[in-house]
């Protein structure tokens, strides 16, 4: 078993992650921003964001070629959390990419929590 970065990840019927083994998923927030560069394309969209004990999966709300994006915690650096005196708070960061994976690029990224708090 390798956590893998990836693009579109598999979902289930209500578009929610599809968990890897011992995956334990602990929080959704949905009116989140995801603004990154996926293997050279710019995506900024809105979704929501889910938290388990391996990963951060974005998954998008509108059409896009990018449905949704795997944030393995294993290979996330620089991340930061930032809380503007104005504006929204967001997290950003760095996901390397694992080998097998789908994406063999970093990933430099921002979620920004749109609709309130981040806990």
């Amino acid at each position: 078993f390798h956590l893998r970065m990836a693009a579109n990840p598999p979902l289930d019927e209500l578009k929610d992650p599809v968990p890897l083994p011992n995956e334990v998923f602990v929080l959704k927030r949905p009116g989140i921003t995801f603004d990154g560069e996926v293997e050279g394309v710019h995506y900024r969209l809105r979704g929501s964001a889910v938290l388990s004990n391996l990963r951060v999966v974005f998954v998008a709300e509108e059409e896009s070629p990018l449905a949704a994006v795997d944030l393995p915690l294993a290979n996330t650096r620089q991340e930061k959390f930032n809380q503007p005196i104005f504006g929204c708070n967001h997290m950003t960061g760095v996901t390397l990419p694992i080998n097998g994976g789908n994406i063999h690029s970093a990933i430099q990224w921002s979620l920004e929590f749109r609709e309130g708090g981040v806990g």
